[in-house]
């Protein structure tokens, strides 16, 4: 790559192998050492090159930013991470989900729905379902607190997630992360592009209180979500609400509701 610190840090996740705070001082600017830490940045890298594997090819971005995909195994991308470089240093990195092309996913309370996300969202579900019970959407919007919707400039909403999350304190296990998971669907024309999962991934993480990051710029947008991977959210316990047939990328699936 253009920067030695980059090469360094692709070689450090290649390797797969921890990283300590004395690289992360030679290699990131003062300045973003400062504000996150040579041990959280430290810990993050770590992370991800346990836990992930770098997936080629690795490009840079209009800005000069470098954008290096990850994934579970080394021929699918489900998340980025972004590099900054200042001079032979990095500014920032930023981890996150790897993004769809032409797919906006966008976070936010199911009391701030407009009627035109509440249309889309009910087309998409016409769409999933053959005689599917609309009243069955609307009792979702209703009882869970976030949605993800994800959408496109041609066509609007092509797919939604429904969740809620909460903090309960259990006996001896204060602070414990309980999930709501809901109704999720996505047009048949959209299916098979990553779409369901990280929809499902991210309303939740709406509601949830934040620890610092420590794997992102602490100049980067934060958004509703979050950061994906090092979050407090992340410890948590899944309970589905619904035993729904889910559509194939095929056929559309008749409606057959939640037996309780």
């Amino acid at each position: 790559m253009s920067s030695p610190s980059v090469d360094w840090f692709v070689a450090a996740l290649r390797a797969r192998r921890e990283v300590v705070a004395a690289e992360v001082a030679e290699h990131f600017t003062p300045t973003f050492v400062e504000d996150v830490s040579a041990d959280g940045i430290a810990g993050g890298m770590s992370s991800m090159a346990i836990g992930l594997q770098v997936v080629d090819p690795i490009t840079i971005e209009d800005d000069g930013t470098v954008r290096v995909p990850l994934g579970g195994t080394t021929t699918f991308a489900q998340y980025r991470v972004r590099l900054g470089i200042d001079g032979d240093r990095l500014s920032f990195f930023d981890f996150g989900p790897m993004e769809i092309e032409g797919i906006d996913i966008e976070v936010k309370s199911t009391s701030e729905l407009t009627d035109a996300d509440r249309a889309g969202l009910h087309r998409v579900f016409d769409d999933a379902y053959i005689d599917g019970d609309h009243g069955y959407v609307d009792e979702q919007l209703a009882m869970l607190k976030s949605i993800a919707l994800a959408g496109s400039v041609e066509e609007g909403v092509v797919g939604f997630a429904l969740s809620d999350a909460r903090v309960l304190d259990l006996p001896r296990l204060p602070g414990q992360v309980l999930r709501t998971a809901g109704l999720s669907c996505v047009l048949s024309n959209h299916k098979r592009k990553g779409i369901s999962s990280r929809s499902s991934r991210w309303p939740w993480r709406s509601e949830m209180p934040r620890r610092r990051c420590t794997c992102c710029s602490p100049a980067a947008s934060h958004t509703r979500q979050g950061c994906t991977t090092f979050d407090a959210a992340s410890r948590s316990s899944r309970v589905p609400t619904t035993a729904l047939p889910r559509g194939s990328a095929r056929s559309r699936r008749p409606w057959r509701p939640c037996s309780g």
